[in-house]
């Protein structure tokens, strides 16, 4: 055993696939099928919010990758909408933290500036909302 390794600590010689994973997330996340308005200063597209934490978002592009590119660090605006009808959430000044692809699927990931508000009220029922649809799912059995 190495001196002043913690046991169970990783070391330089555990494979990094077997390294147990540090999870950076700040907010617990919920998957959804919410729809989201993705907008630049001069652009704007549809996309679909995979997952949504009260800290930021995991957007679909779909066909948004093939009409344009959105550079890592770009300052956005989202529109979220559910399927409940409640109201739109437009979260602005968002700034993209990856765009990446998954397969075929675009994936770009957003990180919401500081929430305040009636809008964190807003995003706290859509996550209460994306949860409670989740619940449904797995009662029924449907995947």
């Amino acid at each position: 055993m190495m001196v002043g390794m913690a046991k169970g600590a990783p070391s330089e010689r555990t494979p990094r696939a077997d390294r147990p994973r540090t999870d950076r997330r700040r907010h617990p996340r919920a998957m959804t099928n919410f729809s989201a308005t993705l907008a630049s200063s001069d652009q704007q597209w549809t996309t679909k919010v995979i997952n949504l934490s009260l800290g930021g978002a995991l957007l679909d592009l779909g066909k948004v990758a093939t009409e344009a590119s959105i550079a890592v660090g770009a300052r956005l605006a989202v529109t979220i909408s559910s399927r409940s009808g409640t109201r739109p959430l437009t979260l602005t000044g968002t700034a993209v933290v990856w765009n990446t692809r998954v397969g075929p699927q675009p994936l770009l990931a957003v990180q919401f500036d500081q929430v305040s508000g009636d809008d964190t009220q807003a995003l706290d029922d859509l996550m209460e909302e994306a949860l409670t649809e989740l619940r449904r799912r797995y009662q029924v059995g449907l995947p």
